[in-house]
């Protein structure tokens, strides 16, 4: 028997990939304290300066400054693409959850949409579309005093127009087939408040957010260089109860719908349709009566982004005198603090319990494909088995993406 030493056995591969991620850390923490902390150094002089000129203002939040109590109810959406062998099946679902400090007497109700389609690689803007669809149409039928949105107002027009200018013909028709007069009547509600069936205030409050608008304009006043986003900016200078005070939504200024040159009729037609519908919409984003702030829930470290409509423009200028808008905007910072218990939820109690209704379209989608598999007619079984796998491994991340609002999707 020779006297060689045995091999080692190989180091498994995710032990070698932990051991290398973690030494990433020191380098990484370098790098977020470059890219942080001079927002952290500037905070002291940047609050003095913006409280000095009316840029942070206080919002009511006590119980007797907000009565009468509102009726409050939030809107998402989820969706669910399944990558089975033999096609993609589509299933997509908008939902709605009351508020926690809202009065009752008000109905809820669902809406989803569900497709059984040939694989192609735009199929996922199409599910995207359906989802936005459902959406505006669920908040359009809500009588709530307040509703939210999740996402931005442009959210559900980014999805419609990106699936209507599809490459794919296949795509871009059925995302014309989903502009039905409802969709298009729904959407008009959200750009112009004269045209809701139910009266009541509609704010959207987008979760991703990567705006730097307010950073520009500290910079351009304060010659200040704040690196980090609007979002970091605002929690590091707002105490709770605190809001931004609010700039024109110019992101939304320019909303509109897209169409390629060559597409059929029937999409060109859904697009002049939803141009004109959106088209108060981006009047009331470039006459200032649609607004940006941040604000900051008085039980909260963490801050919320607030899109929201106000009747009277914004002053360019602060003053001592009393702005319409800027009451109207406090007002329902004051709402959307209450219906806030930080610091353990850092949005809307009911933005909180809508997403988790939606999460529910996971378990539906694969319920309804068991469903639909067991009533597959006689003459089935030469495709039964691909229609019930997935082209990839379970558990390998793969056979299932999930659209924006759903699980595992993007956020918004």
């Amino acid at each position: 028997m020779s006297g060689t030493t045995p091999p080692a056995p190989a180091t498994p591969a995710t032990v070698e990939l932990m051991s290398a991620l973690l030494a990433e850390a020191g380098a990484l923490a370098q790098e977020a304290h470059r890219l942080l902390s001079p927002v952290a150094r500037s905070r002291s002089d940047l609050r003095e300066r913006l409280l000095a000129e009316g840029q942070v203002l206080p919002f009511p939040h006590r119980a007797a400054a907000l009565a009468p109590r509102h009726s409050v109810v939030a809107v998402d959406g989820a969706s669910v693409r399944e990558h089975l062998y033999a096609a993609d099946l589509m299933v997509a679902a908008a939902v709605a959850a009351e508020g926690m400090t809202s009065v009752g007497g008000h109905a809820l109700s669902q809406l989803h949409w569900a497709h059984l389609r040939e694989h192609e690689s735009e199929n996922d803007r199409l599910l995207s579309a359906a989802m936005a669809g459902l959406e505006l149409r669920l908040l359009a039928d809500l009588s709530h005093d307040l509703r939210i949105l999740d996402g931005s107002h442009g959210t559900p027009v980014i999805a419609l127009s990106t699936a209507l200018a599809a490459r794919s013909e296949t795509v871009a028709g059925a995302a014309a087939d989903l502009v039905t007069d409802e969709v298009v009547a729904a959407l008009a509600s959200l750009a112009d408040p004269d045209r809701r069936a139910h009266p009541g205030e509609v704010v959207a409050l987008p979760k991703a957010d990567s705006a730097h608008a307010f950073a520009d304009l500290y910079r351009a006043r304060y010659g200040l260089h704040l690196p980090g986003g609007d979002r970091f900016i605002a929690a590091q200078v707002l105490q709770p109860g605190e809001m931004l005070r609010p700039r024109p939504a110019d992101e939304v200024a320019g909303t509109h719908f897209s169409v390629r040159e060559e597409a059929p009729a029937k999409v060109r037609a859904a697009v002049e349709r939803l141009n004109r519908a959106v088209a108060p919409l981006r009047e009331a984003a470039n006459e200032g009566l649609l607004l940006v702030t941040y604000v900051k829930p008085v039980t909260c470290d963490t801050v919320l982004k607030v899109e929201l409509r106000v009747s009277e423009p914004l002053a360019d200028v602060p003053s001592s005198a009393p702005e319409v808008a800027l009451e109207e905007a406090a007002r329902l910072a004051g709402l959307l603090s209450a219906e806030t218990p930080g610091p353990h939820l850092q949005e809307p109690f009911a933005q909180y319990a809508v997403d988790l209704a939606a999460k529910s379209v996971s378990v539906g989608a694969e319920a309804l494909n068991q469903s639909m598999i067991s009533m597959l007619p006689p003459g089935s079984d030469d495709y039964l088995t691909l229609l019930a796998r997935s082209y990839r491994t379970r558990g390998a991340g793969g056979g299932r993406t999930a659209g924006p609002g759903a699980p595992g999707g993007a956020g918004r």
